[in-house]
């Protein structure tokens, strides 16, 4: 996050950068979680757990549930980046 966040604003048109920063935030915490899920659940796949978090999501509550769909949700993802360039610009 740290590297990106200045690349986002509040305007409503998405530039492509946001899709491509998007993409790579999602590998990185897939790939993590993945890693660390492996090595306490055979055969774990994380597109199974992804694919059952999106076609669950409505029925799903807590705030990790929140927090993993916002990985995937490319929207809630950018207010996600904008939130923390505020915050970043207050702790300055």
């Amino acid at each position: 996050m740290n590297e990106n966040y200045n690349e986002f604003d509040e305007n409503e048109e998405n530039k492509f950068c946001y899709t491509e920063i998007h993409e790579k935030y999602i590998d990185t915490v897939e790939r993590v979680l993945e890693e660390q899920l492996c090595q306490r659940i055979p055969h774990f796949s994380m597109r199974s757990f992804i694919d059952g978090l999106l076609s669950n999501y409505s029925s799903l509550d807590g705030e990790v549930f929140e927090m993993l769909y916002t990985f995937t949700d490319f929207l809630a993802f950018k207010e996600m980046m904008i939130d923390y360039k505020k915050v970043r610009r207050t702790i300055k």
